[in-house]
């Protein structure tokens, strides 16, 4: 059976709105990133969903990053062993790859 973490990456705090994601992935660390980008509906978080799951039924650690606006969405998913993350970089995410 694979562990599953579930994590909210960012939050609201005294010090305002705090995103976490950096602390939660090292980009200089990871083999591969996969930043999507599209309108509502495309299945962003479809695909999120299936690359989870997926590496759950492999047997493999999976880390789900919630969205803490919307607590049924995700914002994106960490598989550890493989150093690899998936994310949503559409707004008010923000993910924009190195370099752009």
């Amino acid at each position: 059976m694979a562990q599953v973490t579930n994590f909210f990456v960012g939050a609201n705090s005294g010090e305002g709105f705090r995103n976490l994601f950096p602390e939660m992935v090292n980009i200089e660390d990871t083999y591969d990133f996969m930043i999507l980008k599209g309108g509502p509906g495309v299945g962003k978080n479809t695909f999120m969903r299936e690359i989870g799951r997926c590496a759950e039924e492999a047997g493999i650690a999976v880390e789900y990053l919630w969205c803490s606006g919307d607590p049924d969405s995700l914002d994106g998913v960490v598989i550890p062993e493989f150093r690899c993350a998936v994310a949503d970089g559409t707004s008010p995410h923000g993910s924009v790859p190195k370099g752009q």
